[in-house]
């Protein structure tokens, strides 16, 4: 994109932006987030995804839950919360993501809830999270392994499976 041309889209997406046109709200945040033709500002990124998810909806709001999950910004739950109780495998699988390393337990209740809505993601990590010691003694090679035995068996739950180890 040419200065100019970037210069065009910035002041077009700022008249819209300005007029509440949601999708003008929302690109204005990604471009605020990535930095890119605007100066890098997340909580201005924030700002303009949250006020496009009123007439945009789950879209916009998994892609706020997506800036603070990479941003590993607190906020992160609050935005969570304030859709419970959802479906949506990706929200949790961000949310898990960004709970991983400083809440567990909460992590693994939330990649179930991913699960559970069939996110693939979300089961994945939690057969990692909650298989941990398993894993560690045994190696991903065997927890692979077991898993495709899970599949072939035609379940998703690798302790429905006899595994002799």
């Amino acid at each position: 994109m040419t200065e100019q041309n970037a210069q065009t889209w910035l002041a077009q997406t700022r008249e819209l932006a300005e007029q509440g046109d949601p999708t003008a709200l929302m690109n204005l945040g990604l471009a605020h987030w990535h930095g890119r033709v605007v100066p890098r500002d997340v909580d201005k990124s924030i700002s303009l995804i949250q006020a496009s998810e009123e007439k945009l909806g789950e879209p916009a709001w998994v892609e706020r839950l997506r800036i603070l999950c990479f941003e590993n910004d607190p906020r992160i739950e609050k935005a969570f919360e304030e859709r419970m109780p959802h479906k949506n495998g990706m929200a949790c699988f961000m949310y898990g993501q960004y709970l991983k390393s400083i809440n567990p337990a909460k992590a693994i209740e939330v990649y179930k809830l991913g699960a559970d809505s069939g996110h693939y993601g979300c089961e994945t990590q939690y057969h990692l999270q909650t298989h941990k010691g398993f894993r560690s003694i045994l190696g991903l090679p065997k927890l692979l392994w077991i898993f495709a035995r899970a599949l072939r068996a035609g379940t998703r739950d690798p302790d429905d499976v006899n595994v002799k180890v």
